[in-house]
Formats: structure tokens, sequence, C-alpha cells
């Protein structure tokens, strides 16, 4: 049995993440500085050194139980590419593994994250209707030998249909183009058009775009030249020295962003985020009728010995680099997208600070809602009786 497949364990609906706390300091009414500390221990990854490779990406999912079939795939696929193994094989189980991680992902997002923005109550119900469509596609993908090809089929249509009920509900757009998306979004009643609509009435409709690298889909050589030369790349990343954004927005075409930056730079995240979403719709379907290759992990081996795999997520790209020696892990690195939002001079430093002090906090949680880390567990104000 491929010890790939047997590591991946099943997608954990309920977990802290990593924490982030984001402190807004206040002087002469308006957010005068910001600072975000991420309370993720930084040498987590270095208690896997000397483990026997083939134990580490379960381990790696228990540590990072949000995305952990990502997480999980990406660490296998750079053991993978360390060892001169087939990169490929179980090449469609992967992808069905990670995509109805991706899927629940994107539910929580419009069912649970976007209500929550506007102080509504979560939409558990449909939200587990999703879950379970996604639940039946891994169970298949876990099973050895794999399950026949009609009952696949079956699970990824109908994964397609449950993530298009949760984002879309009954009025799924028959085109879900970026125009088509844009339209509905102005005339359907939904989260996401009433949070653009308090987007819109806030100091944030002002906002301009944020001067940073807008990073598509770097590759598993790209990652591995900067983890394997610095240490620190994966806490402090950097596009050669510059600020970056990775995720849905950065992964728009030109075109796309054209049509979602009329809306102002928060909201073409917002509507960015909804294509992502509508794409993985039709990637699923696609993917039921054989339209797409199976291969959802972009791995390199650049010296003997070492691996780098790159595994692209709702946030963003999630890269991890290995080097082996006896089989063993000598040393391994990982890049998650939410650590590209901690630059100094990244999206939020740029957006929060001079905004009023009566709107820091709602709008700090707007911002949020457009940058989406995987976890915030405070927003703290300081100098309000200064302000």
């Amino acid at each position: 049995m491929d010890d790939t497949l047997r590591t991946v364990a099943s997608f954990d609906d309920v977990n802290e993440g990593i924490e982030l706390r984001l402190r807004l300091r206040i002087a002469a009414g308006r957010v005068a500085a910001l600072e975000i500390s991420n309370a993720r221990p930084a040498a987590l990854l270095a208690v896997l050194r000397g483990r026997r490779a083939d134990e580490v990406p379960a381990l790696v999912q228990r540590l990072f139980p949000i995305c952990g079939n990502a997480h999980a795939l990406a660490c296998a696929g750079a053991i993978a590419a360390a060892r001169g193994d087939d990169r490929h094989r179980h090449a469609e189980q992967q992808r069905d593994l990670l995509w109805a991680e991706l899927a629940v992902a994107h539910g929580w997002r419009c069912l649970i994250d976007w209500p929550a923005a506007l102080g509504r109550p979560p939409q558990l119900a449909e939200l587990r209707e999703l879950m379970d469509s996604a639940g039946r596609l891994r169970a298949l993908a876990q099973t050895l030998p794999p399950a026949n090809a009609d009952a696949r089929t079956r699970a990824r249509n109908d994964l397609a249909n449950a993530l298009a009920q949760a984002v879309f509900g009954d009025n799924t757009p028959r085109a879900l183009h970026a125009a088509a998306l844009c339209a509905w979004v102005g005339t359907q009643a939904s989260p996401l058009h009433e949070l653009l609509d308090v987007i819109q009435g806030s100091p944030l409709a002002s906002l301009r775009q944020p001067d940073v690298t807008l990073l598509s889909t770097p590759t598993a050589s790209w990652f591995a030249a900067r983890l394997s030369a610095n240490p620190d790349f994966g806490r402090h990343p950097s596009a050669d020295g510059m600020a970056a954004e990775v995720g849905a927005y950065a992964r728009c075409s030109s075109a796309e962003r054209a049509l979602f930056d009329a809306s102002g730079p928060l909201a073409a995240r917002l509507l960015a985020m909804l294509a992502s979403a509508a794409a993985l719709v039709t990637r699923l379907r696609e993917a039921a009728q054989g339209l797409l290759p199976a291969v959802v992990v972009d791995a390199c081996s650049p010296l003997p010995a070492s691996g780098c795999a790159v595994v692209d997520t709702v946030r963003g790209p999630l890269a991890y680099w290995v080097r082996l020696e006896a089989d063993r892990i000598a040393d391994l690195r990982s890049l998650a997208p939410t650590e590209w939002m901690l630059h100094p001079r990244g999206v939020l430093y740029q957006w929060l600070p001079g905004l009023p002090a009566e709107a820091a906090q709602h709008a700090a949680r707007l911002a949020l809602a457009a940058v989406d880390p995987c976890a915030v567990t405070a927003i703290a104000l300081e100098g309000m009786a200064d302000a």
C-alpha cells in the first residue's frame, strides 16, 4: 500500500488554526500603526528532524489541521522528489483528496466567515451537507485499490453541485466567468452582496490598491531556491525583498482583476474568492468527465536527496522543502499562504493605518475578510483614551 495515501487522515472541521493577533495603535483619532503577531512557534517543524520520512506527512497534517490534506500532500511530494520516486503515482486520488478539502474551505468562507463578518449566525446545516459530499469523495480517494470510476465520477459531480449550492444557494448563475459572477453578486441577495454594501458605506471604500507584488502560481523550483537558501524564508517571505500577495486575487487574470477592481480593492478580493469557488465547481465537473489532468502537486529535486513540492490551496500556494539523510528528515521547511500577509509592507499594513479610530475594529475585520488568513484570535485597540 502506498504510504502517501495511507498518511492522509480525515478533515478536522473544528480547529484553532494559526493564531494571529492584530494590535491597532490609535493616535489623534486615527489608526497610527499596526502590529501583527504570529503565535505559531517558529521552530515547530524542527520536532520532525530525524524522523523516518514515511512518518512525516501524517505528523505534518496533525500539526496543521487547517488544510491538513494539502500539508500532507505537499510534504509527501517533497519527500518523493528527494527520493526520486514517481511523483505522479496516485495523482487522481491526490487530486480528489485536495479538492474535497478545498470545497469545504470555500464553503466555510461563504457559510461561516462571511455571515460572521455581518454579525449573522453561521449556516451550519448547509455546511454539513457540503462536508458530507466532500467526505464521500475523500473516502473513495482513500480506498485502495481505487474505487470504480463510476463511483468517483458521481462523487465529483455531487460535490460540484453541493459546492454550488453552498456558494450560490438556489440561484447558481448559468455562466461562472468573472462578468457573470459580478452580475450575480449585484442582483442576488447573499452574504457577499451585503458585505460589499457594507464596505462601500465604510471608510474602506476609499482605499487604494496596495503596492505589492502579485504572485500567481510560483513553481516548486521558485520555492526550492528560496526555502533551501534561507531558513527564515518560511517565516518571513518576500518576493525578492518586496511585499507580495498570494491567493485568489493574485491568481486572477488581468482581465478578471480589471472587472473586480471597479468595485474597490477590498471588494475585488472578495469577488476573486467567489470566482475561485466557482472555478472549483467547474473543475470538479470537468474532472468527472475526464477532461482535466490529475496532477495537483508540483515537485522538483534541485539537488540529490532534497525535494520541494507546492500545492495550491484556497488561500494560495503551500510549499514544503526537505533534505533527507538515510531516508530520515535532516531538514524540513515550509511556507504557508498566511505568512505573506505578515510582511511589514504587506496589504494590511498599507490598508489599516490612517483609518478613523471609531471604525477601526470593524474595518479591520472587513479587511481580514478580504485577505482571509487562517485564523485571527484577537483585534486589540491601544491608545483609545488618547484618541
